[in-house]
């Protein structure tokens, strides 16, 4: 029964894995990146996933189909063009991914089970950005290990030159949840890159574009 249950989990992760999905879907490299990106593709990413059939609630009232029509439209596919040249940036502060561009609270009963929240992105982290939002108040980013929406002032957007060079830098790891730089909260793991190093410490570079 053992060896049965072993080969039955092999195939399904034989099945799973073997999709062909580009490298860019889920996780990422942003230091390589495309610089642009076929818009048919974009538009693929966003519609891959989809609102969930089960919603029952959205915050405190009833979730209804004029909901999900006006969630669609905000994420505004139709606007996508022909080839997406891609930005680039770091968050400003740490933030929640949500799988749609709204802020909204979809769930089947318990509003602490989010189905609209895809995971936190650290202060720091860097993104390309995709496409922006019908409401022009959402990014839809790819992050290193996940895609979705991000709002438009938790990103700040960098030159490709000097993105690049930000990326580069030799960084530091936070040791301590809810560490407070200058204004700037990290958790634990959360990195930090370093601009220079000197005999009294390191010059940190902050998101906004500060050296601390």
């Amino acid at each position: 029964m053992k060896a049965v249950f072993i080969f039955f989990i092999c195939l399904f992760s034989s099945l799973v894995f073997a999709q062909e999905f580009p490298p860019y879907y889920f996780s990422a490299d942003i230091s390589v990146y495309p610089k642009v990106l076929d818009g048919e593709e974009v538009k693929e990413q966003i519609n891959f996933d989809y609102l969930p059939e089960n919603t029952k609630f959205i915050n405190n009232e009833k979730y209804t189909p004029k909901h999900r029509k006006n969630i669609v439209e905000n994420m505004g596919v139709e606007n996508i063009p022909t080839s997406v040249y891609v930005k680039f940036g770091f968050l400003i502060k740490g933030e929640n991914m949500r799988m749609s561009p709204s802020n909204a609270i979809l769930h089947k009963g318990d509003p602490k089970f989010d189905m609209n929240q895809y995971t936190r992105i650290s202060a720091s982290a860097p993104v390309a950005v995709l496409h922006i939002s019908a409401d022009k108040k959402y990014y839809f980013v790819q992050s290193e290990f996940m895609r979705g929406w991000l709002p438009v002032d938790s990103i700040k957007i960098y030159e490709k030159e000097i993105f690049d060079h930000i990326l580069s830098r030799p960084f530091v790891r936070i040791l301590e949840d809810n560490t407070n730089i200058d204004g700037i909260i990290y958790s634990i793991g959360d990195k930090i890159f370093v601009m220079d190093t000197s005999l009294s410490g390191y010059q940190l570079w902050l998101p906004d574009d500060r050296i601390e």
